[in-house]
């Protein structure tokens, strides 16, 4: 997770961006296009879905980096050494 910029905050990218999509009689929402490729979203994605009574939020379930994850091991074994 990282924090955005005042910048950030105020450009175009980073504004939610809202589009209209339909749920059919078996339950399958479509995610736009648009947002589909801003987000790097492919075939087969998998997501978190959370519901708080109202609001619905569908979460990307995104591979960790193989870089950090090692990195992130190697510090903890460090870590335990000592």
């Amino acid at each position: 997770m990282s924090i955005l910029t005042d910048k950030e905050i105020l450009s175009e990218d980073s504004m939610p961006q809202m589009q209209f999509t339909r749920m059919s009689s078996r339950g399958q929402v479509v995610i736009p296009q648009g947002i589909r490729k801003k987000m790097g979203l492919e075939e087969g994605a998998q997501f978190m879905v959370f519901c708080d009574g109202d609001n619905l939020l569908m979460k990307p379930v995104l591979t960790p980096d193989m870089t950090a994850f090692k990195k992130l091991l190697r510090e903890s074994q460090e870590y335990a050494a000592t």
